[in-house]
């Protein structure tokens, strides 16, 4: 479907009598790029893959991950988002010192660093 969507725009952006600015298309096209999975199940992907560089840390702290503690982060971002800030629940507040960890895992993965290492870094607890 995204790519039937993306060639409809593209056809009539090629097409077109009338003038739509580029930043229009630009817009669509971004915006398209975010369809998919649910940013829950994405982050849920994310700490999966991630287990055996993160589970040194995770035995460290004594934090546990389940994938319905990741929901509860994304529903309560979209609940301050459109509602405001409201109290913190603190297993949603160990969760989401547990993704901040899980993203810095992932930049150092990107960077190039070998997993033994990442390991070791989260071993030592030098994040968190």
């Amino acid at each position: 479907m995204i790519k039937d969507v993306v060639s409809v725009i593209q056809e009539y952006k090629n097409n077109q009598q009338t003038s739509i600015p580029a930043k229009t298309y630009s817009t669509m096209f971004g915006g398209i790029k975010h369809w998919g999975d649910s940013a829950a199940d994405r982050a849920i992907v994310a700490w999966n893959q991630n287990m055996s560089l993160l589970s040194p840390w995770t035995q460290l702290t004594g934090i546990d991950i389940l994938d319905e503690n990741i929901v509860s982060v994304i529903q309560f971002r979209n609940d301050i988002t459109h509602r405001g800030f409201q109290g913190l629940p603190e297993d949603v507040a160990l969760t989401t010192f547990a993704l901040m960890v899980l993203v810095y895992v992932m930049a150092l993965k990107r960077v190039g660093l070998d997993d033994k290492i990442i390991q070791d870094v989260m071993a030592r607890r030098l994040v968190g």
